[in-house]
This record gives C-alpha cells, structure tokens and sequence, in this order.
C-alpha cells in the first residue's frame, strides 16, 4: 500500500519489486494496478508459492519477471543486470522518439528559412526588373519563376506591402521627382 500510495503521489519509479503476500495488497494485485493503469513501472514478483494460477496472474499482467523462493544472490543478480539492460534499452528508445520529432521540427525550420530566403532573392530580383518599364509585369513575374500572376502579386505584396505594379509606379514617380529636382 505504501509503494502504490508513493507512486499516486506522483513520484517516478522505474521498477517495483514486491513479493507476492503482502499484508493489505498482494503483489499480483499490485501488478494488476500498474498493468490496468498502464503505469510505464517494471514489476519483478518473487514468491514462495509455485502455483501456476499466481504465476497465470502475473503473465497476464505483464510482469518483468517471478521468481520463486528461495532465491539467491545470483538469481537476484542476474535479474538486476537484466533489469537493467532493459531499463537502459527501453530509455534509449523514448530517448530516439524524443529525438525524432525535435529533430523533425529542426529540419522544417531550416526548409522554412530556405523557402523564405528564395522568396526573398525572387522579390529582390523583381524589383531590379520593375525599374525597366519595357518589361512587362507578368513577363517579370515568369522571369523570377512564378507561373501563376495571382501568385506572384500575392509573394510581392506580403515581402513589400505593395503590388508589383504599385512598386514600378512609385519608382517611377521618385525618378521623375529626381530628374525635376537635378534638371
């Protein structure tokens, strides 16, 4: 009761040994509640008892290992290395899984910054092209890759805040002003 009342408190337990007669709780029963609740804890059930119905019980309830009474010290060092290398395997694991999704989330950012740096280079480009008023919009729009005009107006608009044809029209207003300034 105490071990299960540590583990309702919230505190990480990574393995549980118990024996099977346990004053208020068994340790078939406490298998039983770390199974039903699907608590990620390792159960190692030792018992004095060789019935098969306990060890049925505890099958079921997918202990990490039963073992028998008496037990000596190799047993238990045996099931200790092996607890281990499990414990280290199965942490390895969620280690990876917790890796794959940050190390997808990396990967997305970086494609991200790409695909804006390459809209950027794109409206740079078109700029320097809007300042020729004997090419056309839609033939500027082709030249720096966009198929679709919608698309290209849409991209210009959102890096600059204004049209392609609202850019080329106010360049040619601030040259106009240049040349009556200077001439």
């Amino acid at each position: 009761m105490q071990a299960l009342a540590y583990i309702r408190e919230g505190n990480h337990v990574d393995a549980a040994l118990t024996d099977i007669r346990m004053g208020d709780l068994s340790g078939i029963e406490f298998g039983e509640y770390i199974y039903q609740n699907n608590l990620d804890i390792e159960v190692v059930i030792i018992s004095g008892y060789k019935e098969f119905a306990y060890a049925q019980r505890a099958i079921k309830c997918n202990v990490f290992d039963y073992l028998l009474k008496p037990t000596s010290m190799e047993d238990f060092s045996n099931l200790f290395r092996s607890l281990k290398a499990h414990l280290d395997q199965k942490y390895v694991g969620k280690a990876a899984e917790k890796e794959e999704p940050e190390e997808e989330e990396y990967y997305q950012n970086i494609v991200r910054k790409v695909q804006d740096y390459v809209l950027q280079v794109r409206v740079n480009k078109a700029i320097e092209l809007l300042k020729d008023s004997t090419v056309k919009v839609y033939e500027i729009g082709e030249q720096v890759g966009y198929k679709s005009m919608k698309h290209f107006y849409k991209v210009f608009k959102k890096i600059t805040n204004v049209t392609p044809t609202q850019y080329r029209e106010q360049w040619e207003k601030d040259q106009k002003m240049g040349e009556d300034e200077n001439g």
